[in-house]
């Protein structure tokens, strides 16, 4: 196989003599040799790795989403000294004076989200102490001079942030009205905004021992890291990186062109190194503000659609905290999905971006879905706005970015095969069918989802592939004529009809016509229990298209007990191959199945992704298949060397 992309960043580490940089991504660890930044090795992972921290200069601790803690002999060879296995994801770790290995993990049991605090003594390994607290969602900073944790719970408002002394494990203050921190490393300063504030909100210096506010920097921005002597801060704002004397609280420098999600100083305060929302690790020098090195492809991919020559993909999943990451259970949703990337297939690397606007930052929350037009001469994109249920579907130019059209509408969308019409599911259940030329648009009614089961905001629409009809797929399968909007038929499982659409990981109902139009796949979730809402899997069923007989079921995918999610392991893709003998299929267990249509047997389970799997396409030839998941890479599968 082959994969694009380095998956997103986690976390970013200096060794102590500062002549190691580990960048701790969802597939694996990166080291980097700092003064020629030449990989001096990866370390892959099964799972997503969270946090990194380094004991000395050769020993380094890693901790995962799977629950494992591992200490690395990074020495020459890097080998693994030793291994803590839990159950719950790993979200921060720190070493005391004591040569004791302080976790924090996520607990998958409890309501709110609990965190444990582990204490590992590895002189004695077995000894393990853990104290347990429903706190919610945070981001973590670890000040190992005074041996305090802070945890900043930024879910809800108004924010807080708990202070812990770590020896005696006990809560020793709470700072309530705050969101973002960064903490000096002696542990007596820490830099925060406040609850609300707008793109560039004042950054606020606290005394962590009187819990006071000590200064305010206007236009701060987000605060990123300090330098180890406490002297120098870094903040994130619209105009760049800022460059501020923690003493004098003077601005000294700007980097305009930087925008950074996480950033680390190196332990002589010379070197930054930061990594940005499109995936760009930089390292740059404080003293001129050059960029020494620059590294592409550290980042999430988002949602993909393919087209022979290039593929398009949402910004999607940026860079996030590590509680982001480990909190997400399916979603690891983004809060800023606002850019689309035109790519290179071939390599991954960006060719173009397009953004909204200023203003229509303001009308609109995020970019919710795209897809290419047939002749892959338009990509549709819709973007939403949360709060009132509207949004936009734009029509861009794929080889240039210029935007082509706009009509009104949100929701899932479809082409025609021709690309002369485009259908809308959007709010208070219509579905919209547009002339893609003109803007005229039908108004059809659904009708789809009894009240009791809520709004039907899961659902995926499909043209038939001669384009008489509209293939509407939530808690029933339903064929509308394209004509007169009249219901044709509804395919009927004979299955849970609340679990055909019900997902706690949002990924909805899933459909896809085989290429002569004769066989419908669809998406389906059946209890593995006798709890039908909280132990659910996906499986696939056939439809005959003109008998509308159901012709099998396609049950491969885990159970969730067998997988790291408590709750559903849901599809999240489907492709037919273009002679349609075969039928891909990925889910939330990140696995993707390959399985013959003829008689509905299973090829091959290919595995090599650390995150659900987002999107699937065959090339034109059918010899490859490409996958994107929530890792943010996409895997080049040969399956003529793969499949028996």
């Amino acid at each position: 196989m082959t994969r694009l992309g380095k998956g997103w960043v986690n976390d970013l580490e200096f060794s102590p003599n500062g002549e190691i940089l580990s960048v701790a991504t969802s597939i694996g660890i990166y080291l980097y040799q700092v003064d020629t930044m030449a990989l001096l090795t990866f370390l892959p992972s099964d799972a997503l790795v969270t946090t990194t921290a380094f004991i000395d200069d050769k020993t380094m601790i890693t901790g995962e989403s799977d629950g494992s803690t591992i200490v690395w002999d990074i020495e020459d060879e890097p080998r693994i000294l030793q291994t803590l296995q839990r159950a719950d994801p790993v979200v921060e770790l720190g070493v005391t004076d004591d040569n004791t290995i302080l976790i924090v993990e996520f607990s998958s049991v409890g309501s709110p989200i609990s965190i444990n605090i582990i204490s590992w003594d590895r002189v004695n390994p077995e000894t393990v102490h853990r104290v347990s607290s429903e706190i919610g969602a945070g981001q973590f900073e670890y000040s190992p001079s005074k041996n305090t944790l802070l945890i900043g719970v930024f879910n809800r408002l108004p924010g807080k942030i708990i202070a812990v002394d770590a020896k005696r494990m006990k809560a020793v203050a709470v700072l309530t009205g705050y969101q973002s921190l960064a903490l000096s490393q002696n542990g007596d300063l820490l830099a925060v905004n406040q609850s609300q504030g707008g793109a560039n909100y004042p950054l606020l210096l606290l005394d962590i021992t009187t819990q006071k506010e000590v200064a305010t920097l206007e236009n701060g921005g987000r605060p990123l890291a300090f330098t180890s002597d406490g002297k120098m801060l870094v903040s994130s704002s619209a105009e760049g990186l800022k460059f501020w004397n923690v003493d004098t609280l003077e601005l000294v420098s700007t980097i305009g062109d930087a925008r950074a999600q996480t950033a680390v100083f190196s332990p002589d305060g010379s070197l930054l190194a930061s990594i940005s929302r499109d995936g760009e690790l930089a390292l740059r020098e404080i003293s001129s503000g050059e960029t020494r090195f620059s590294i592409q492809g550290f980042t999430s991919l988002g949602k993909i659609v393919f087209q022979d020559d290039y593929m398009a993909s949402t910004y999607g999943y940026e860079p996030m905290s590590v509680s982001d990451v480990a909190a997400g259970g399916g979603g690891f949703y983004s809060s800023d999905s606002r850019t689309i990337f035109f790519r290179d297939k071939s390599n991954g690397e960006v060719i173009r971006s397009i953004e909204l606007s200023e203003e229509e930052k303001d009308q609109f929350d995020a970019l919710a879905s795209i897809t290419f037009s047939p002749d892959g001469k338009i990509l549709a994109s819709t973007w939403d706005n949360w709060s009132t249920g509207d949004g936009s579907i734009l029509f861009l130019n794929p080889e240039t970015g210029e935007r082509l059209k706009t009509f009104s509408g949100s929701g899932p969308i479809a082409f025609s095969s021709d690309a002369s019409l485009l259908a809308t599911a959007g709010k208070e259940n219509r579905l919209v069918v547009w002339d893609a030329e003109s803007g005229e648009q039908l108004e059809l009614s659904l009708g789809l989802v009894p009240e009791e089961f809520g709004e039907p905001y899961q659902k995926s629409l499909l043209f038939s592939p001669d384009d008489s009809m509209i293939v509407v797929l939530s808690s029933q399968v339903i064929f509308r004529d394209l004509t007169t909007g009249k219901q044709v038929k509804v395919l009927e499982s004979g299955l849970d009809p609340y679990l055909s659409f019900y997902d706690r990981g949002g990924s909805g109902a899933l459909g896809a016509f085989s290429p002569d139009g004769t066989i419908l796949a669809s998406t389906w979730l059946i209890p593995t229990n006798n709890d039908r809402i909280t132990d659910s899997k996906g499986v696939i069923i056939l439809w005959n298209v003109l008998t509308g007989e159901k012709i099998t079921v396609l049950d491969g995918h885990l159970n969730p007990t067998e997988t790291e999610f408590a709750d559903t392991n849901s599809i999240t893709a489907l492709a037919f191959s273009p002679d349609g003998n075969l039928l891909a299929s990925g889910a939330k267990d990140n696995t993707i199945v390959i399985w013959n249509v003829q008689d509905g047997s299973q090829l091959k389970v290919l595995e090599g992704h650390t995150g659900a799997i987002n999107s699937l396409s065959f090339s034109s030839d059918g010899k490859l298949l490409y996958s994107n998941a929530m890792d943010g890479t996409v895997i080049i599968w040969n399956l003529e060397k793969l499949l028996p």
